[in-house]
């Protein structure tokens, strides 16, 4: 086993959509090395409710990075994951990452 460490840091994105085109956009974005998990969660609002995603993005000690590069790829996975949901809204957070179109 090998072990590694490098510095812990988190970036989170939140945006409306289908789970599963979520995830097979995050496979497809993660094929360039990059680790993030996904959480089903359900948006509640007046008048209304969706299903959405939370994605979370860490510093993973196979694929680490500085805090700068993850942010930076916190905000393409974000605007990535809007065009693959067809969505005009993303929330970020940890990341200057927020999308309304």
């Amino acid at each position: 086993m090998k072990l590694a460490d490098c510095p812990s840091f988190t970036y989170r994105i939140w945006i409306a959509g289908d789970y599963a085109t979520a995830h097979a956009a995050c496979r497809a974005f993660c094929m360039k090395g990059f680790c993030v998990s996904l959480q089903a969660t359900d948006y509640i609002y007046t008048m209304g409710a969706e299903a959405g995603i939370c994605i979370t993005l860490i510093n993973y000690p196979r694929f680490p990075a500085d805090q700068e590069s993850i942010e930076t790829t916190a905000i393409e996975l974000g605007h990535h994951l809007c065009e693959s949901l067809h969505q005009d809204t993303v929330m970020g957070l940890g990341a200057n990452l927020g999308r309304y179109a």
